[in-house]
């Protein structure tokens, strides 16, 4: 294109976050104010999304900076995004300044911050916002229940969070779906109640799938849970459904070793190795002087052996 304007940069950027291209997406910012294209609100609505959902604090302060000193005045959409932003990079008490500043707020508001605040592990706050989401007359959806479940769960409330469960139901009308039986399954878990989560997941109108099971396998082994029964029925069913699930076997493995079960442990790494299956390493990033370094579970790339160095000083 020879004419290229604001929603032309926009529409590529958004274009790239939306097939995770996010480096791609925040690279092609510069190009496009140096093409001498202002950007507008659904341009920064966009990047602090991407920037929000790899935690590039540093790039989203700079970018927010810029905001500020390129548009007068937010949308509620930009606001939105903001407090998305500065929640998922950890900077929980300026998404809520951010919140509490706004004229008006809407639904996606509410559950950005109630969801914010439950990650943080900052439950009466989460609850709080509910309450008052609630006085205010809006109507809680499955993300806003989703929030407070998150919230109850990382903070032990366990009968707090099975009355929110059952009001989801019986007041507010809502069907759960998975991702909220498996918040109800780790709120159990995180008590020790694993016989309970069981019982909860076999009562399930609906037929549990890969998704439930593999939780209800990850609780047994929770704060001390090695219930080997659960455990065993539990990875039945996972592995019925989904035969080479990795982590599935690796939580079984677990169990068994915690319940010094050694030779059913054994015989399933063997199980394992007969398969091909391996285990993925955990992965981790740092963004450091605007390069992403990349770190795997047992790697030591050279290039990085300066922060390594560093850390062992």
């Amino acid at each position: 294109m020879l004419d290229k304007d604001s929603l032309t940069w926009t529409s590529m950027i958004y274009g790239y976050v939306e097939n995770e291209l996010i480096s791609e997406a925040i690279n092609l910012f510069p190009e496009m104010i140096a093409h001498g294209v202002m950007p507008i609100n659904s341009t920064f609505s966009v990047l602090f999304g991407a920037i929000g959902s790899v935690a590039y604090l540093e790039q989203g302060c700079q970018l927010h900076a810029m905001q500020l000193k390129t548009i007068y005045g937010c949308d509620l959409i930009l606001e939105n995004s903001l407090i998305s932003m500065y929640a998922k990079c950890g900077e929980i008490e300026d998404a809520y300044r951010i919140f509490s500043s706004m004229h008006y707020r809407d639904k996606i508001s509410w559950n950005t911050m109630i969801m914010g605040f439950a990650s943080h592990g900052r439950a009466s706050e989460a609850l709080k916002e509910y309450k008052i989401m609630l006085e205010y007359g809006i109507n809680p959806d499955g993300v806003t229940c989703l929030g407070v479940l998150t919230a109850c769960a990382h903070a032990g409330l366990v009968d707090k969070g099975l009355e929110l469960f059952r009001a989801m139901v019986n007041v507010h009308g809502l069907q759960p779906g998975i991702e909220h039986c498996i918040s109800l399954i780790n709120l159990l878990g995180r008590a020790g109640k694993v016989k309970d989560a069981e019982e909860f997941v076999l009562r399930l109108p609906i037929e549990p799938n890969y998704a439930i099971w593999g939780a209800l396998l990850g609780i047994c082994r929770l704060n001390g849970n090695t219930d080997v029964d659960v455990a065993r029925h539990a990875a039945k069913r996972l592995l019925e459904l989904d035969p080479l699930n990795v982590p599935g076997h690796v939580a079984l493995c677990n169990v068994y070793t915690a319940n010094n079960c050694h030779i059913e442990g054994t015989s399933l790494r063997k199980e394992m190795r007969l398969k091909g299956m391996r285990k993925t390493p955990g992965c981790s990033w740092i963004l450091v002087k605007g390069r992403v370094h990349v770190f795997s579970s047992g790697d030591r790339p050279e290039a990085q052996e300066d922060i390594y160095l560093k850390n062992e000083m």
